[in-house]
């Protein structure tokens, strides 16, 4: 054989390896939006369906209000948590999801610092009190996620944050 056939060969074989990766190929889709803001509820100034609102003008695909749960916030109250998710509801559609969410803000208690966002949960938790901390957010999210699906994630994370990740479980 010479070195042109073998040439050919291997460039038939590439081809077919391409074409048959692209046949069982995945689809992937893009989606735009944010899964983090404050509204007027903690440290924003608009309320969430000014949020949602503005979101879906702007051509977003998603967006996530996740308003800081402490107490020593006047708008932190169950009312307007509930006014969060009713809003969220009435400004999803086909082309839209609004998200309710809260962030937990622990920035001085036991166990580490951290700012975590939690979505699709039916309560909140306070993160004010020397007894709270990173870990009662981890065991919080055991319990929550035993009646509903509840998705978590870190936020502003930094070197120092969350106790090196100590206290995470299965």
């Amino acid at each position: 054989m010479t070195m042109r056939t073998n040439l050919t060969r291997i460039t038939v074989f590439v081809a077919l390896i391409m074409l048959a990766a692209s046949a069982r190929a995945e689809v992937y889709h893009h989606y735009f939006g944010s899964t983090h803001a404050h509204s007027r509820f903690s440290d924003g100034k608009e309320n969430p369906a000014d949020h949602f609102r503005l979101a879906k003008g702007a051509g977003y695909d998603f967006y996530s209000v996740t308003d800081h749960a402490l107490a020593r916030l006047k708008g932190y109250t169950p009312e307007n948590w509930e006014t969060t998710k009713r809003e969220a509801n009435e400004a999803t559609d086909s082309s839209f999801v609004a998200i309710a969410g809260f962030e937990f803000s622990e920035n001085d208690g036991p166990g580490g610092k951290g700012h975590l966002n939690a979505v699709n949960a039916a309560a909140t938790l306070d993160a004010t009190g020397s007894s709270v901390s990173v870990p009662t957010f981890y065991d919080w999210m055991v319990n929550a996620a035993k009646t509903r699906a509840v998705v978590a994630c870190f936020n502003h994370a930094g070197e120092a944050q969350y106790d090196s990740f100590a206290g995470l479980t299965p």
